[in-house]
């Protein structure tokens, strides 16, 4: 979705809320929880993250203002799958308004516990969780935002990284144990045995802490390049990887711009922010009285593919005039 498509998207869920008076919202009480399987709950604030930092100025400017009329629960997992399982109980049992949850993993444990709780995910691929069964008409209490393009943008990552490196053969893949064991990590598997190349592990175990990507790192030595995993403990040590993969020296393909820009080579993404954006509309859909499952999964169609110079030039690569003509940004 270009920009101007996704404010419209976004003008059309504001003029939802005209038939809710401003004294309506301030006499109510919405309660909302915000779960995370890594991101420490200090960084899920207006303060925090630029994601949350997005969320919550979208949900002011819709009437949803917390310390007013707009109370928050924040749960993390700090990496820990054990501790996910809890804090996913936890929050369902509270029985809040809304739940706004990171990873299909996360999402798929809440629709286990609640059928009742509106739910609003960050998923990577909602159908093949088991999460809903239509992107358009979700049905159930789930709903939310697609943050992965499918096979396809993975190859086209991977070909990326081959035109950046084209004597690579096997690939670090960057991910959580659950990423990679998923339906969505065989699915980047079969990208890259279409391209012609071999991903290899180990997967950072739990807790996905910084013991864990060191070791991980060091036990992929024989790499020729990495591809990091769109899965939400990555985005949480992103700087981490960052400075792993520069200490490897290691071609690197990330899902998020943010990666390029803390000395990753190359992404090919969508925007974050504008994600978190859409997710904060649908929970202010939500508090509105929709129902959840009426709610299409949002999902993006416009990637950006941003090369950070600084990086190539210290693996002593220089991308063809083709490639660099398709960057939409360079660092």
């Amino acid at each position: 979705m270009k920009r101007r498509q996704f404010l419209a998207a976004g003008v059309a869920y504001a003029a939802g809320f005209s038939c809710l008076s401003v004294s309506a919202l301030e006499n109510k009480l919405f309660r909302l929880a915000l779960i995370h399987p890594s991101r420490p709950v200090e960084q899920m604030t207006r303060q925090g993250s630029p994601f949350y930092r997005a969320m919550f100025l979208e949900l002011e400017k819709l009437g949803f203002i917390e310390g007013k009329n707009l109370e928050i629960a924040r749960y993390s997992a700090l990496g820990s799958r054990e501790a996910l399982q809890k804090i996913v109980h936890e929050a369902a049992l509270r029985n809040p308004d809304a739940i706004l949850a990171s990873s299909g993993r996360t999402v798929l444990m809440l629709k286990q516990e609640t059928q009742t709780v509106p739910v609003v995910g960050f998923v990577s691929d909602p159908i093949s969780y088991g999460i809903v069964n239509s992107i358009a008409h979700p049905g159930g209490n789930i709903t939310g935002v697609i943050v992965d393009g499918g096979i396809e943008t993975w190859q086209k990552r991977l070909e990326l990284l081959r035109a950046a490196k084209p004597s690579i053969k096997s690939i670090f893949h960057v991910a959580p144990r659950s990423a990679s064991e998923s339906r969505v990590g065989v699915a980047i598997n079969d990208a890259a045995r279409n391209v012609g190349l071999t991903l290899v592990g180990p997967p950072v175990e739990s807790p996905h802490q910084a013991a864990e990507y060191q070791r991980a790192f060091s036990e992929a030595e024989s790499s020729d390049a990495c591809l990091i995993n769109a899965a939400p403990e990555n985005l949480t040590a992103r700087k981490l990887i960052c400075e792993l993969i520069t200490e490897k020296r290691l071609l690197a393909m990330a899902p998020y711009r943010e990666f390029a820009v803390d000395g990753c080579a190359m992404s090919y993404d969508f925007n974050l922010i504008d994600l978190n954006t859409y997710a904060a509309h649908q929970v202010a859909s939500i508090f509105q009285g929709t129902n959840p499952g009426e709610i299409p999964f949002y999902q993006p169609k416009n990637f950006n593919f941003v090369i950070n110079s600084s990086a190539m030039e210290r693996l002593g690569l220089t991308l063809d005039a083709n490639v660099l003509a398709r960057a939409d940004e360079v660092l």
